[in-house]
């Protein structure tokens, strides 16, 4: 299973857009984690060069979930880390299960809060 993979997530919390329209709020239950949230991805897809968005996009959640990863094995960020706390999968589950969770990212392109959807309502 990919790391950007949410299909095995068993919730009714999804991933929202945020909006700069005027008078949009975000919907109850919903937390943002976006940058710089401390739930935001600190790895940017924008500086990957030779790929598509779309790849620049999966390689950033890609090495956030690796980033998780190695917080939850106490291990140094991978390579590309732009700085912040990055969340354990223990205060993930602890902090957003059940809640949607609100990115910049459109819905129909690869989020780092899929992931935290993934993670935040596995079960344990």
């Amino acid at each position: 299973m990919s790391h950007t993979d949410a299909s095995s997530c068993r919730t009714s919390a999804v991933r929202v857009q945020r909006r700069r329209t005027a008078g949009w709020r975000l919907p109850a239950n919903t937390i943002c984690v976006s940058r710089p949230s401390r739930f935001g991805n600190p790895f940017d897809w924008r500086v990957e060069e030779g790929v598509s968005d779309a790849d620049a996009r999966r390689i950033a959640v890609d090495r956030f979930a690796e980033a998780i990863a190695r917080k939850d094995a106490q291990q140094d960020a991978p390579a590309g880390y732009l700085g912040g706390g990055v969340p354990s999968s223990a205060e993930i589950r602890a902090e957003l299960r059940g809640r949607n969770l609100a990115c910049w990212c459109p819905l129909d392109h690869v989020c780092h809060a899929d992931l935290l959807l993934s993670i935040a309502n596995q079960e344990p």
